[in-house]
């Protein structure tokens, strides 16, 4: 499992822990918005810094690439 899979999966737990529980009084579901901005933000990092591990970056960028395009890459 990549590292950039964490912060998704503990996303989903947090946000369907919140379906299930919405009587409390303190919400969690805004620290599950919070992991998944997280785990977007290290998925574009690894398309900045090539990091060839992940699939996606393997098949959609390259060295060669400007980093806007490996940005927009990262979209893909």
């Amino acid at each position: 499992m990549h590292k950039i899979v964490i912060p998704f999966a503990i996303a989903v737990a947090i946000l369907l822990l919140e379906i299930v529980k919405r009587n409390e009084k303190f919400r969690w579901g805004f620290f599950g918005y919070v992991l998944i901005f997280i785990g977007f933000v290290l998925y574009v990092l690894a398309f900045l810094t090539d990091d060839f591990t992940l699939k996606e970056v393997f098949a959609h960028s390259s060295k060669s690439l400007d980093p806007i395009f490996k940005l927009s890459a990262s979209w893909s």
